[in-house]
């Protein structure tokens, strides 16, 4: 019963529309033979080492999550590098991106800590990623020539969300001051003690992380883009492709951010830097597949060497029903 609550969900529902819409919009009138003739001429070196940048960076994602935890020593960096590829593979095989739920509750069973606690840190993760987009996304302002209405429009949006992210903590902070005898209260302010439980004494190592983690981002566009010999694109469009897509992955999608994703970035390359479509999608085909297969098969592997992983899977489905 949990599964199909969860199948047919509206929420998943909508993101499954959303996909079918995307991928409709991206592929209408593409050139599958062309395609074809068009792989066939790509460097496949290039799309192998942008590939192990995308596992490089789940490492470094792995040892900055370490620095967001109180007591640090208890949690072994491998471990959870090995979560972090278990949430990419759920979010690229369950909806609703159920992998954060899924390697919240991987970290909270093997070393005994609050679920609520744990997920905390998770949202810290995210709202840290969000802030070094931010980041990203000025110094595109200066070092782009690029000034479309996109990109405007684009720097309105994370403008937006930031108000919005300041305002939750302003909340959640009020809520902490609150009684915590009701369990809806004790589960947020648990909730809260992770978000801030960053260890203060590791804010540089964070901030270099987090700019390592998307440096290797920036940098797998920029050699999918050498394997495709565009010589149009440089470094710089590649960072411009970077926080378009990357915000505009925040919208609902089917597993795997299926459709939206290759809607954005077809968007992006044929409105902005007047790439045909044929080329526009071949590139999204694969920078999509060099992100979609290598997490999740080295997911699967990291969840299947964990014991008791089919119960898991059920209580992250169970605990989002």
């Amino acid at each position: 019963m949990p599964i199909k609550r969860i199948l047919f969900n509206y929420k998943s529902l909508a993101g499954l529309f959303i996909s079918i819409a995307g991928l409709y919009w991206a592929f209408r009138g593409f050139n599958f033979f062309r395609f074809l003739s068009i792989i066939k001429d790509i460097n496949i070196g290039w799309i192998f080492i942008a590939s192990l940048m995308l596992l490089i960076s789940v490492l470094v994602r792995g040892l900055r999550w370490k620095y967001l935890f109180k007591d640090r020593g208890l949690l072994p960096t491998s471990y959870l590098v090995k979560a972090s590829f278990i949430g990419y593979f759920g979010n690229n095989v369950l909806p609703l991106r159920l992998g954060e739920l899924l390697r919240c509750i991987v970290v909270s069973n093997k070393f005994n800590l609050s679920k609520s606690y744990v997920f905390g840190t998770i949202m810290m993760e995210r709202l840290i990623d969000f802030l070094t987009l931010i980041f990203l996304a000025i110094v595109l302002y200066f070092v782009s020539p690029i000034q479309s209405e996109l990109y405007i429009y684009t720097l309105y949006f994370v403008a937006l969300t930031f108000v919005i992210c300041i305002f939750v903590i302003l909340s959640m902070k009020f809520i902490n001051r609150l009684n915590a005898d009701y369990k809806i209260v004790k589960l947020i302010k648990s909730t809260f003690e992770g978000l801030l439980s960053i260890n203060r004494d590791k804010k540089m190592m964070i901030a270099i992380t987090s700019l390592l983690i998307w440096g290797f981002y920036w940098l797998e566009i920029y050699l999918i883009q050498l394997a495709f010999n565009f010589t149009s694109l440089d470094i710089i469009s590649a960072l411009f492709i970077l926080v378009i897509v990357s915000i505009i992955m925040a919208i609902p999608s089917a597993p795997g951010m299926i459709g939206t994703y290759h809607a954005a970035i077809i968007f992006v390359m044929s409105s902005v830097f007047l790439i045909d479509n044929d080329k526009s999608g071949s590139f999204a085909l694969i920078k999509h597949a060099v992100m979609y297969f290598p997490y999740t098969i080295v997911g699967f592997i990291c969840l299947i060497s964990i014991q008791n992983y089919s119960q898991l899977l059920r209580r992250s489905i169970k605990n989002d029903s």
